[in-house]
């Protein structure tokens, strides 16, 4: 908009708004004079109608009581044995109560248990709906609502039947329902006017505009309103007046919006009705309301419309005086925009217009001598333009290149990306990143996206879904972009496609499993005598050694076509359960044909092939295992790849089963009928002990004859001797839990009728030793009899140690995570203290140089090295949760002193609304071994993080008690403990730990607070130090309750005074390091070497540096007269500084060295043989101590 435009616009505003204050404040004082006459009016309307709905109400409660107390009724309803309709009683409703009153529609009687007396009506109206709230009803007659079709409501009233044999108690209740019709016309009929009524304005067209309608507590239309189709009876009415009466019990007034979501003015009121409450509303439309100032609006208007014309007039008129000379300058700016650089834009007079055109004409002039320079800009910038235009261009045609933002959506992708995902760019922008992720690989994904959220930059190979549903694989780098708080705005991933190389190398491994598993199984031909070993040392071979998922055997009985006497199916070497197994009948394997399923999850549902696919198995080969045209069995493959059996790798396959045919026969060709016979002999001789110890009894039941013939073990296993009772159905259910007999009935009934297998699971219960026991059951007809044939095995055993393994893999499993996190951590921690030791040691060489008056450097300097020993004391976590130095030095320690000291550090740092109950005076809490530095800062990370979990108020309970356990399981080691402990328990009422992340609470930079509040190494460092003192932790958390972490300390059997034990240090001399002494440096990382160098010059020395061990052992052998003093780093590739020492000390054995370590001094010289004239230091090196050590160990030759 133009300044001369604003300026018009400035002034019409300035004229016209108090005319607009003055109408708007004119306009407003009559609509609110108007909204309080209407209000009172409607209030006045809603008393009259609620007195006048009480009083209706009231004439009905009194017909309902007068009906109930009729004698002949109570007679009739507690008649005793009239279980029917009384017929007397219907004639005596319909002849005598229901002429009475014509708002009557019926008139029920119920007896109290519900059940129907006597009804004038055939609409069978049931009382059973109302029974449980008509027996807790207190205020009778009991009304409600009802909605009996195409919108009209009738309200029923309930009253109890008093007994006439039982003084006090209710023989039924009476049921009447009355027509709505009269309720309807005296709620909707509009009041007369009252003449005594004065207001401001003419208020009788709101009596003819209002609506009044009831509503029920439930939020129904209880009567009609005028105007309105009955169908608004079916919808609930939530308005203002309505919720505000039915969830407060309030009556308002005032504007909100009714059923339509139309604007009103109304009043409500709220009529208690027995135990019910119904909302009267009053309202009218809120424009009907106000018509009577529509006529002030208008001559408002008109005034507004006057008064504008002649401001418009008036402010034409100035702005042409005004704005001649501001045109005049507009005219030069143009002309100099476009390129007249020699116009003069000089307006005459002294005014600001005047001092405005003089600075433009001074600006000008400097652009004219900017501008030369301005070009060679632009020059540059063109040149770089069409270098990173190549370079997009070249990364294009080699690269899929994504982008995404910080929710994971498609900014952008290139043509190659388009290409190999079989999408168009316009499908691809704005989708999720999970459009191209194949289902079954999160893993991959889940570590992606651990890693660039963190900032890091990851690589790695990803697999990727094309639109058909094909996968392709990509070799992939994603880099994210960091905003000004270091947290990833965007990522960028950029990919190279190595589908063709990943589908070779599956391929090949294929093949190369195939002829291992060949190799093996020609090494095993002629090593087993049975046949099922024999099998399985197959089937283990094939699922643990040569990568297929799962593998199976069929072996064949000789004598009886198509049954299975040998069949395993084993994955990673353990047994597999599938629900049902298919056989060869069914797929015609019989017949010798091979069998190749690669989509298994393709079958429908209810196939046997299915059941594979629901247990994570999509590809299938079964290659039948033939001699002489005869099957003899077949070997069956599975894997979790659809896919996944090439045609190469079926040729060595078949070779295979081959070889395994030819095995089979020759077991089978070798066995003689002597060796059946003494099998069957011993089979029968030790079939009641191998029960007994399998824990397995059988049982025949003879339907027909219903008796039963237990085996001896059976008997053992209900608890008596063989013999001592007589078998049969009744005492054999008895011994079975009561609460799975019906379940066992029910299967054996079922068995009896249609035949087949049976196979359950359930308790006995013997006299509260509570047994699990599965059994196999099969209806057997074909011998004459029609008997149920039944194994029972005790199974509690297995379930036990079952459960007992899948315990100790979890110990096993956090033992080995817990382990590679801390070597994983010693690594790093050694690498950081590389860098950190450059960063500090660097920093106070800058420190000494900058001169007194640079102070903003100097602070600089100071902050950076406070950085850096921030960093170093995070290292220095680190090492102590990878635990390598594994025996710190031990004292006698008194831990209630220690707790009690530590909170009163704390005490400071815990604000006044956290209370801090504390149960420390335990005297029967032993001493332990401990070191109280450690001890105080565990118990200050717990204090501290137990603060942080209480938030702004709340209590934590430190409490120490003396513990003996058996069998504890320490929640960081998952190892159990037992002994004697010291036990230190701190508690929290805070928002508690979910259980899902109690198993990696103790992993370093594991934290659950906000970025840049936690680095995550508390609790890692109290696991460290916990058992570094061979302790042990428990926690136990709910959420929204708190969490409390208990800290048990062995106590030793005996304490022994270490500090008499404890020898005196030799006092060293301190020398001071001459000037001119020759000092070799070696260290691999050139940072620290030169940092090292550096730092020597400063103090005067003479230092010599070497990047590799070997380079500094072959100059020290021809040299070693020139070196007075050897610094060296501990882990370096070649030598080790320990190794390299010990080779320079065989030539000079008074060579004077000063070793820098990443990891524990102790470790070091425990490497060294001989430590006299060694000194060891730890990285990051302090200056100061540095050079103490240096003086240390030239005072150490010297003594």
């Amino acid at each position: 908009m133009r300044i001369r435009h604003r300026l018009l616009l400035i002034i019409f505003l300035v004229a016209l708004l108090p005319a607009l204050v003055v109408g708007y404040v004119n306009f407003t004082h009559t609509r609110d004079l108007l909204e309080q006459q209407a209000l009172s009016n409607l209030e006045r309307q809603a008393l009259l109608k609620e007195s006048e709905v009480l009083i209706y109400l009231k004439e009905l409660y009194t017909r309902t009581i007068d009906f109930s107390s009729d004698g002949f009724i109570r007679d009739q309803v507690e008649q005793p044995g009239n279980d029917g309709v009384s017929v007397a009683l219907n004639e005596h409703l319909k002849l005598n109560k229901l002429p009475l009153d014509s708002r009557i529609v019926f008139i029920s009687a119920y007896r109290f248990n519900g059940q129907l007396v006597a009804s004038t009506s055939d609409l069978q109206s049931r009382v059973t709906p109302y029974l449980d709230k008509l027996r807790s009803v207190t205020q009778w007659p009991y009304l409600a609502t009802h909605n009996v079709g195409s919108g009209r409501g009738a309200l029923d009233f309930f009253q109890p039947i008093s007994s006439r044999l039982v003084g006090g108690e209710r023989a039924g209740y009476l049921h009447i329902r009355y027509n709505i019709d009269l309720l309807n016309e005296l709620v909707i009929s509009h009041p007369a006017g009252n003449k005594h009524d004065h207001y401001a304005y003419d208020l009788s067209h709101l009596r003819d505009n209002s609506s009044t309608y009831l509503v029920s507590q439930q939020g129904y239309l209880i009567n009609d309103i005028e105007g309105i189709e009955h169908t608004l009876s079916h919808r609930m009415i939530d308005t203002l007046p309505v919720a505000s009466c039915s969830q407060q019990g309030k009556s308002i007034e005032g504007r909100w919006q009714n059923y339509f979501g139309v604007m009103v003015l109304g009043s409500s009121h709220c009529i208690d009705i027995g135990e019910e409450k119904w909302t009267l509303v009053t309202e009218i439309i809120q424009d009907e309301a106000y018509g009577a100032v529509t006529s002030s609006g208008y001559f408002l208007l008109a005034s507004l419309v006057f008064s504008l014309v002649l401001i418009i007039i008036a402010a034409t008129y100035l702005s042409n005086i005004i704005f001649r000379p501001i045109k005049s300058l507009h005219r030069s700016a143009v002309r100099i925009s476009e390129g007249d650089w020699e116009h003069q834009a000089a307006l005459k007079g002294s005014d600001e217009l005047s001092d405005l055109s003089h600075t433009l004409d001074r600006m000008v002039e400097t652009l004219r001598c900017s501008r030369d320079s301005l070009e060679g800009v632009n020059e540059q910038l063109r040149k770089n333009n069409s270098e990173l235009i190549f370079k997009q261009r070249t990364l294009d045609e080699h690269s899929l290149v994504l982008e995404a933002d910080k929710a994971g959506v498609i900014v952008s992708v290139n043509e190659a990306l388009c290409s190999c995902s079989q999408y168009t760019e316009a499908e691809l922008i704005g989708q999720s990143i999970t459009l191209l992720r194949p289902p079954n690989y999160s893993e991959c994904f889940d570590e992606l996206k651990r890693e660039v959220q963190q900032g890091s930059v990851w690589h790695g190979d990803l697999p990727g879904r094309r639109k058909d549903g094909s996968l392709y694989w990509v070799a992939t780098t994603v880099v994210p972009f960091l905003d000004r708080e270091k947290i990833p705005e965007r990522f960028l991933s950029i990919q190279t496609d190595i589908t063709h190389q990943k589908m070779n190398e599956k391929k090949l491994n294929r093949s190369n499993r195939a002829l291992t598993a060949l190799a093996e199984m020609q090494s095993l031909s002629g090593s087993h005598h049975d046949e099922h070993l024999w099998a399985q040392a197959i089937t283990d071979g094939l699922s643990c050694r040569h990568c297929y998922d799962a593998a199976w055997i069929d072996i064949h009985d000789l004598t009886i076509d198509g049954v299975i006497n040998a069949a395993t199916l084993t994955a990673n070497g353990k047994p597999v359960t599938i629900d049902t197994l298919p056989t060869l009948t069914e797929q015609g394997l019989l017949n010798g044909e091979m069998v190749v399923y690669q989509h298994l999850e393709r079958f429908p549902k209810n196939s046997p092939w299915y059941q594979y696919a629901k247990a994570g198995y999509y590809a299938l080969i079964a290659l039948p295992i033939m001699n002489q045209q005869q099957v003899l069995g077949h070997l069956q493959l599975v894997s979790t790849d659809p896919n996944a059996f090439g045609d190469e790798e079926v040729s060595i396959l078949n070779k295979l089963v081959g070889e395994i045919a030819a095995g089979l026969f020759l077991m089978r060709t070798q066995s003689d009928k002597e060796m059946v016979e003494h099998q069957l002999s011993a089979s029968a001789l030790n079939l009641d002990q191998a029960q007994e110890i399998a824990r397995l009894g059988s049982c025949e039941w003879f339907i027909d004859e219903n008796y039963q013939v237990w085996s001896a073990q059976l008997y053992r296993m209900l608890g008596y001797q063989p013999d001592e009772v007589e078998a049969s159905p009744e005492l054999l259910y008895q011994a079975i839990h009561v609460d799975d007999r019906e379940m066992v009935r029910n299967a054996i009934e079922q068995l009896k009728k249609i035949g087949g297998v049976c196979n359950l699971e359930y308790r006995f219960d013997l006299a509260g030793n509570v047994r699990n026991i599965t059994t196999k059951a099969k209806l057997d007809t074909e011998s004459g009899h029609s008997k149920v044939v039944a194994t029972m095995q005790d199974i509690t055993d297995r379930i036990y140690m079952e459960n007992e393994r899948k315990t100790l893999e979890i110990q096993l499993k956090q033992s080995q995570r817990l382990q590679a996190i801390g070597q994983l951590t010693g690594g790093i921690a050694h690498d950081f203290n590389n860098m950190l030791a450059a960063i500090l040691g660097y920093t106070e060489l800058a420190k000494t140089m900058a001169l007194p008056d640079q102070t903003n450097i100097s602070n600089y300097l100071s902050e950076i090295e406070k950085a850096g020993l921030r960093a170093r004391d995070l290292v220095q976590q680190m090492l102590v949760y990878s635990r390598r130095d594994k025996n710190p030095d031990m004292e006698v320690l008194d831990l209630q002193h220690l707790v009690v000291d530590s909170l009163k550090m704390l005490k400071s740092t815990i604000p006044p609304s956290i209370v801090i109950n504390s149960e420390l005076d335990n005297d029967a809490v032993p001493l332990i071994r401990g070191t109280s530095v450690e001890l105080h800062q565990i118990i200050t990370n717990l204090v501290i993080n137990a603060r942080d979990a209480v938030g702004e108020k709340g209590s934590i309970d430190v409490a120490l008690q003396h513990a003996e356990e058996d069998g504890q399981l320490c929640s960081s080691c998952q190892r159990y403990f037992s002994g004697h402990y010291a036990v230190v328990k701190i508690k929290d009422t805070g928002s508690g730990i979910p259980e899902q992340q109690l198993f990696s609470i103790f992993e370093p930079f594991f934290t659950t607070k906000e970025v840049g509040k936690g680095t995550g190494m508390g609790l890692s460092m109290v696991h460290g130090l916990v058992h570094r003192h061979d302790g042990h932790l428990c926690v136990t958390s709910q959420i929204g309750q708190g969490t409390c972490f208990e800290l048990y300390f062995p106590i030793p059997a005996v304490i022994q005074n270490i500090e008499s034990n404890t020898p005196e240090e030799t006092v060293i001399p301190i020398t001071k390091i001459p000037t001119n002494t020759r000092v070799m440096v070696v260290d691999d990382e050139e940072s620290v070497a030169t940092m090292i160098r550096h730092q020597l010059e400063s103090i005067g020395l003479q230092p010599k540096v070497f990047f590799d061990s070997h380079q500094a052992l072959a100059y020290f052998e021809s040299h070693h007269h020139e070196i007075d003093l050897l610094v060296s780093d501990q882990a370096m590739p070649g030598l080790l500084g320990h190794e390299m020492i010990a080779k320079m000390r065989e030539i000079n054995p008074d060579l004077p060295a000063v070793v820098c370590t990443g990891f524990s001094a102790k470790e070091v010289l425990a490497l060294l043989k001989q430590v006299d004239g060694i000194e060891v230091i730890c990285k990051p090196v302090d200056f100061d101590a540095f050079t103490v050590a240096l003086q240390r160990v030239l005072g150490k030759r010297v003594s």
